[in-house]
């Protein structure tokens, strides 16, 4: 972990639309402190003001999120904190402790199979059927790079489960193996939360998936807000059941054949890169996790007030428009339909572009990257590129 403490000059105004607090921020000093994972107590002393609150930690991916609840106790003492209790993060951060927690309780869960030896591979599809979602317990760089960047992988064969499995469980050594649900990406739901020290939900959300990047198997890149309180209900259930505390993410996915709604996994513990979403829709989700670990008055707007709003990350839009063009599954006119409306930009600011710009080198090097590349042996990879 790189941490960096700046200075900068900050603005505010309120949007005309939606009357939220918008902040533009101009970075005037950057310090780089370089032994944040090992020891963070400088760096959390140094942001800490002399007298006040403590300062406030939210994680925004796992890997962070994993190393807070593994230091917490180091962290409390400088920093205010919103997390669930150590053993119930790490029951839904692992992916493979998750589903055997879900299916011993009878949870939606698509056929499951775990394998820790490449000769158990053949018995795990006698009672899956192609194709097959392969996951690790949980991301780490190794599998990244392994996977080709992918966090999952589709498996339409046998023989592809033969010759992709063997070096990812040398990474690994347990692998998840699942049905793949049926139907289009736009069947999955996120429900996005945030509950207090007493497991009381104090604002939550439901959001559809419009498009994914990568298609079938990638993370959202297009989202609408959805009013579904059935599926609210359901991850409200299992969340108190565990007594969860805190920002988090729970996803879902309906089976076009069955109907039905399957837990696909949990984003414990932070907050994930749509949660923007929340405030188009003029519900304070980030802003109510803040004050309800430091302890401060909830802010008044932690419900839906702009029904229908959407989030959009456009370089993964993008990218994701043309290998459904390429495909056949979508036109010019439902891309357009899909994007219309009042939405948040994870990546495109008109009055700040220069984050815009200073990723501009990476977007063009990926997309040559992708054009000069041949197809590689990762299923399905040259239908992404």
């Amino acid at each position: 972990l790189l941490t960096f403490i700046t200075k900068m000059t900050i603005e505010t105004a309120r949007d005309a639309v939606t009357g939220l607090l918008q902040v533009k921020v101009a970075v005037k000093e950057t310090i780089l402190i370089a032994d944040f994972e090992t020891d963070p107590v400088p760096f959390l002393q140094r942001i800490r003001p002399k007298s006040g609150p403590l300062p406030v930690l939210i994680a925004c991916t796992d890997e962070t999120a994993w190393w807070m609840n593994s230091q917490r106790e180091l962290l409390q003492n400088h920093a205010n904190l919103l997390l669930p209790s150590s053993d119930t993060y790490e029951l839904l951060a692992d992916k493979a402790r998750f589903y055997r927690f879900a299916a011993k309780h009878e949870l939606p869960l698509p056929a499951t199979h775990f394998v820790t030896l490449p000769e158990e591979l053949e018995t795990a599809t006698q009672s899956l059927s192609f194709p097959l979602i392969v996951k690790p317990p949980r991301r780490s760089a190794a599998w990244m790079q392994a996977s080709g960047g992918l966090k999952i992988l589709k498996v339409n064969s046998l023989e592809e489960l033969r010759r992709i499995c063997p070096p990812l469980l040398d990474i690994t050594g347990e692998l998840i193996l699942q049905t793949y649900i049926r139907g289009p990406d736009t069947n999955t739901r996120e429900v996005s939360v945030c509950m207090d020290r007493q497991s009381t939900l104090l604002c939550g959300l439901v959001l559809r998936k419009l498009r994914m990047w990568p298609p079938d198997i990638g993370t959202s890149c297009l989202s609408v807000e959805v009013q579904e309180n059935e599926v609210l209900e359901t991850a409200l259930e299992l969340l108190h059941r565990l007594h969860y505390v805190g920002g988090g993410q729970l996803e879902f996915k309906k089976d076009e054949v069955d109907g039905r709604y399957y837990i696909i996994e949990m984003n414990a513990g932070r907050i994930a890169l749509n949660f923007p979403l929340c405030e188009a829709c003029g519900m304070e989700m980030t802003y109510t996790i803040y004050c309800a670990a430091a302890d401060l008055p909830l802010p008044q707007q932690r419900t839906v007030t702009r029904p229908g709003a959407k989030w959009i990350c456009w370089k993964r839009d993008l990218a994701a428009t043309h290998t459904l063009m390429r495909r056949g599954e979508l036109t010019l006119r439902n891309w357009a339909a899909s994007v219309r409306g009042h939405k948040w930009s994870a990546d495109l600011c008109l009055y700040v572009p220069q984050p815009m710009l200073a990723d501009l080198p990476a977007i063009i090097r990926s997309g040559l990257r992708h054009l000069c590349r041949r197809t590689e042996s990762i299923p399905g990879r040259y239908d992404y590129e």
